[in-house]
């Protein structure tokens, strides 16, 4: 589902390869927020401009990437 005016949503629906390819991209930013989430576990290791950096980068992947609605719900948060 996205917005393509105010107060006007589409249903976006994909299939056969565009679909595993989506799954596959989820995965991968899956991956990173688990990465990212488990340095911030580690404060001795954060490099904390490096760290905001690679959030902002994951936050906006995520916006624009073609995701699975329920996997995109299902993402870790970053704190």
């Amino acid at each position: 589902e996205e917005a393509i005016a105010k107060g006007i949503r589409r249903i976006v629906a994909l299939s056969g390869n565009e679909a595993t390819k989506a799954i596959k991209k989820a995965q991968v930013i899956e991956t990173e927020v688990l990465n990212v989430k488990n340095t911030l576990s580690n404060p001795n290791t954060a490099d904390s401009k490096a760290l905001s950096k690679k959030i902002i980068d994951i936050t906006e992947e995520i916006a624009k990437a073609t995701l699975p609605y329920w996997k995109k719900e299902d993402l870790p948060s970053i704190p």
